[in-house]
């Protein structure tokens, strides 16, 4: 099963994220982060392949979360949404 993690802060955007990405992939396992921190704890936890991360977060850099994911599984696919 494919896990992927969607950080977004607004909630109808993560939603919506979150119905594309389970009627392209029906059997992912989806984790959802309103945060970065939630975010960065999410994808400490987990090997996520696939992240959704927003890049102007109100409470940093998404970019920082995509570095970290990287340095952790060079192989995750990451796209990014401004």
């Amino acid at each position: 099963m494919r896990q992927v993690l969607i950080v977004e802060n607004l909630k109808k955007t993560r939603r919506w994220l979150a119905e594309f990405v389970q009627a392209v992939f029906p059997d992912c396992e989806i984790h959802e982060a309103v945060s970065l921190r939630s975010g960065t704890a999410l994808m400490l936890a987990r090997d996520h392949g696939m992240a959704l991360i927003s890049l102007g977060r109100p409470d940093g850099s998404g970019l920082d979360v995509l570095r970290l994911m990287r340095q952790r599984n060079p192989e995750t696919d990451v796209s990014q949404k401004r």
